[in-house]
């Protein structure tokens, strides 16, 4: 039963992790869109003087936190060179393929853990039920015995 379940958790450990690196690669290409939509506004706003970057600032202020939000997903994750978005979403397509497979795998272990526990809860029970009826019969010999003595 236990390697049964090591599979399992296996099988789990492995999918968690496709659908991490799926969520990290849907996070970044937010962030890489989000960025060039915004890079040129952003350039503006650094090449006006000091005294107009206020009002700037204030009229373009969801374009300017989009930016500083991406430049700052980029640093969190540690990226020198932007990926393409299509390798992005080339490999996100590889891991859903992946992430099914695994899944595919799974299934059958998961029902078959779920049977084993069945099985291993069925057998505790009866066990102690035999447990019960042991130390009952054990008792009313005792007790047979003392009366007779």
């Amino acid at each position: 039963m236990t390697e049964q379940t090591a599979k399992r958790d296996a099988a789990v450990t492995t999918i968690r992790q496709y659908e991490q690196r799926m969520e990290r690669i849907a996070d970044l290409r937010t962030h890489i869109v989000n960025y060039a939509k915004t890079r040129d506004i952003y350039l503006q706003y650094r090449k006006l003087p000091a005294a107009k970057k206020a009002a700037f600032a204030s009229a373009h202020e969801d374009e300017l936190m989009l930016h500083r939000a991406a430049k700052q997903a980029f640093e969190e994750y540690g990226e020198k060179k932007l990926p393409a978005i299509k390798d992005l979403q080339a490999e996100y397509k590889e891991l859903l393929e992946k992430k099914r497979v695994a899944y595919a795998k799974y299934r059958p272990l998961k029902q078959q853990a779920q049977e084993l526990e069945t099985i291993k809860k069925n057998v505790d029970s009866l066990l102690q039920i035999d447990a019960a009826q042991q130390t009952r019969e054990t008792e009313k010999r005792r007790s047979e015995q003392s009366q007779a003595r």
